[in-house]
């Protein structure tokens, strides 16, 4: 694999870590004792929404819709969500 084809893969995967985190927790979860699988979710999450600018997207509140909303959804957290709804990680049996 050369330069060019990593840096892809890892374009690639930028903002999936938090979905692939939080599929690890939902699998493991009947063999983590409830506290514990608790603080997780509360880590992985506190993790996803400090990785973005949140003073650059605070500024995006002075701009249009359309403005603001592409700056959303290039956040690491939309794309958690979105991601992880279409990955079907929230569904909990």
């Amino acid at each position: 694999m050369d330069q060019r084809q990593s840096e892809q893969r890892s374009h690639d995967m930028a903002g999936l870590e938090f979905v692939f985190a939080l599929q690890v927790l939902k699998c493991s979860a009947a063999t983590q004792q409830s506290g514990l699988n608790e603080q997780t979710l509360k880590i992985i999450w506190r993790r996803c929404f400090n990785r973005d600018g949140w003073k650059v997207l605070d500024a995006a509140a002075r701009k249009s819709d359309h403005e603001s909303t592409s700056e959303l959804e290039a956040t690491i957290l939309f794309k958690t969500i979105y991601e992880g709804y279409a990955a079907g990680t929230f569904r909990y049996s």
